[in-house]
């Protein structure tokens, strides 16, 4: 059996170490950051070995994730992809890679024209053209963009009807600051591609603070004056400090609701918390108080739609990543059953209560949930 076990370890490696497999991004499938240190050293393997365009993209997204959960600089992500365009040049990989490393700088737009010709079946280029046709203030060209991505279905079904009721829980005309891929990207999906509260202006956080273009068009589109950022004193600011002076300087011109989607951190949340107000998948930005419970009441009862949460007709790649969204809707949730428990309305509490634990459940947060529900039931008696 000793022997057997030797055998086994020679030949077969990656009964130890795992076996090169496709790698999706974070927002895409979710896993602990060492799975992400072992896909880049299996690809790096692959790449050395064949010099594959597929080596080289899942080599990339490997080692650029595990960047991203470490929150450090473990690999150099520019000479990576400076050795793709050598090793691979007038390849899709390359080219989107080069796009997807650089970010939405003015010579990226070439790459993924690039890109696009090469494989114009592909999905990954069409996100960042959607992204710099709503930069360009390019109506057509988000819309052509949205309905390729929206056609090919090349999305998680879920997280879409998560951005649905996020996007149906704001007041007409808003603006929605988004934090990232997936409450950015599906919500621009739904009003470009299915005209979906075509009426909000969905404007991603991070663009916003760090390119310029996107910030200066953003803002004429709405009125808003422009607003001039040096890099270093941005820097310096902390991410709550950032978002305040975003949106006070929103807010002296765009005299409609401002909003800030609910995966937006915990710390941001406590140091806004006199100008924030939870109506649903988002805070309200105000800086009057008001009672926000009835509308956020409202919102559960009359715009979303919570059957996707229960019944699943299909399988869903971004199950993890999902369990993890879903979550964000609790607050709401916990809000909505105080309410039902204070106006004794006992059919409504016992449903959320049921929806509420089934996400506790499926996010690992069961335990706070029933917490909280005994505590208001005990409140109660």
């Amino acid at each position: 059996m000793k022997n057997l076990l030797y055998l086994l370890l020679f030949f077969c490696p990656y009964l130890l170490f795992g076996q090169a497999e496709k790698v999706y991004s974070i927002v895409t499938k979710s896993y602990p950051v060492d799975y992400y240190a072992t896909q880049a050293k299996l690809w790096k393997q692959k790449v050395d070995q064949s010099n594959s365009p597929e080596a080289w993209f899942n080599y990339y997204t490997a080692v650029r994730m595990e960047n991203i959960l470490k929150s450090e600089r473990v690999h150099d992500l520019d000479a990576i992809i400076e050795a793709c365009l050598k090793a691979i040049p007038n390849t899709y990989e390359a080219h989107y890679m080069y796009a997807w490393n650089k970010g939405y700088t003015p010579d990226v737009k070439a790459h993924l024209k690039k890109a696009m010709k090469i494989n114009p079946e592909r999905h990954e280029a069409w996100y960042h053209m959607l992204s710099f046709s709503i930069q360009d203030l390019d109506l057509e060209g988000a819309q052509r963009y949205a309905k390729k991505i929206y056609e090919q279905k090349a999305f998680s079904p879920g997280i879409v009807n998560w951005n649905y009721n996020m996007l149906m829980s704001l007041d007409k005309d808003a603006i929605l600051l988004t934090q990232g891929d997936n409450d950015t990207y599906p919500s621009q999906i739904l009003s470009y591609a299915e005209g979906i509260r075509t009426d909000v202006t969905v404007i991603n956080y991070h663009m916003l603070l760090h390119y310029k273009d996107y910030r200066d068009n953003t803002f004429r589109k709405l009125g808003i004056a422009p607003l001039d950022l040096e890099e270093e004193a941005v820097a310096r600011m902390s991410t709550s400090d950032k978002y305040r002076l975003l949106c006070r300087h929103i807010k002296k011109d765009y005299k409609n609701p401002l909003y800030i989607s609910c995966p937006v951190s915990r710390q941001i949340q406590e140091d806004l918390s006199d100008s924030l107000y939870l109506e649903g998948l988002a805070f309200r930005y105000s800086s009057k108080p008001y009672d926000n419970i009835p509308i956020l009441v409202d919102n559960y009862e009359n715009r979303f739609m919570m059957d996707y949460l229960s019944v699943t007709w299909q399988p869903d790649i971004s199950e993890s990543v999902l369990r993890t969204m879903n979550m964000n809707y609790l607050p709401a949730l916990m809000s909505v059953l105080r309410h039902y428990q204070e106006n004794d309305m006992p059919a409504q509490f016992e449903k959320v209560k049921a929806l509420s634990l089934a996400i506790g459940q499926a996010g690992g947060r069961e335990k706070v949930v029933k917490k909280y529900i005994a505590n208001l039931t005990q409140q109660g008696k």
